[in-house]
């Protein structure tokens, strides 16, 4: 049975200076991301494809999560409709 995990980005830097799509990662949101995708493996679970907006904190998140399972970069797809999405659009067939 496939199953479907939604993971949110680990916290971002605040910094004024650089748009909302490229803020990159905190000190503190990367090792919010090593945690849960140790918590992931921890759980059993292993994932066949990971589908990530292209902003900056969701695909270090992705490749944060990609690398402790030790996965090929191909697993990430990158979909930019997923930026700034809101839950009841992306579950519309």
């Amino acid at each position: 049975m496939k199953r479907l995990y939604i993971v949110r980005h680990a916290q971002a830097i605040t910094d004024n200076s650089v748009s909302d799509y490229n803020r990159q990662l905190s000190e503190e949101g990367i090792n919010e991301a090593y945690g849960i995708a140790h918590r992931l493996v921890a759980a059993g679970m292993r994932p066949d494809l990971m589908i990530a907006s292209g902003a900056r904190r969701a695909l270090d998140t992705a490749r944060i999560i990609r690398e402790v399972f030790g996965l090929l970069s191909n697993v990430i797809e990158v979909h930019d409709e997923l930026y700034l999405a809101v839950m009841d659009r992306i579950f519309t067939a």
